[in-house]
């Protein structure tokens, strides 16, 4: 019996070695996973790169694209046939005609236009920094200049309201 005794107490100190060892395992794996998750949370600030991102509906057609277009960033916003619909190109922002695709309005730093679905320049604003003038200029639909207006003939057009 008492060999029986001093088999399971040996049997017993066997086993708790082996669960300290377990613990201590344990406790390095859950070190390693910790520091491991630590770091990847840190590495997220590096930047995603691509040479184009797009933005896709349900049934897959392309809606929108952040691109490089002829060395420019260019943003697209397409209809759902894949037509370009607007355009923001450097400085330039474009609207295009959902009917023949044609320019519509242009927007860029130095002047608005505006366009018929044809094609044809109907109104267009302008500012020119160098002489600090703005100018309305008016087409028909032959793209013939019909009247350009500036801030001086609007100030005489003013003073002759007056009298």
């Amino acid at each position: 019996m008492y060999c029986e005794h001093e088999m399971l107490e040996k049997r017993v100190r066997r086993l708790e070695s082996q669960n300290r060892l377990l613990k201590w395992l344990g406790i390095v794996l859950f070190a390693v996973a910790m520091i491991g998750t630590a770091r990847a949370q840190t590495g997220g600030n590096s930047p995603i790169s691509s040479q184009k991102f797009e933005l896709r509906d349900s049934v897959g057609h392309v809606r929108a694209e952040l691109a490089i277009l002829n060395g420019a960033p260019a943003l697209r916003f397409f209809d759902s046939s894949g037509r370009v619909q607007s355009l923001l190109d450097g400085h330039v922002f474009t609207i295009f005609s959902a009917k023949t695709g044609d320019n519509v309005a242009s927007y860029d730093k130095d002047s608005i236009e505006f366009d018929d679905d044809r094609g044809h320049e109907l109104l267009e604003l302008t500012a020119q920094e160098k002489d600090q003038m703005g100018k309305i200029r008016l087409n028909d639909y032959k793209n013939g200049i019909y009247t350009i207006t500036t801030p001086k003939d609007l100030e005489k057009l003013g003073q002759s309201a007056g009298q």
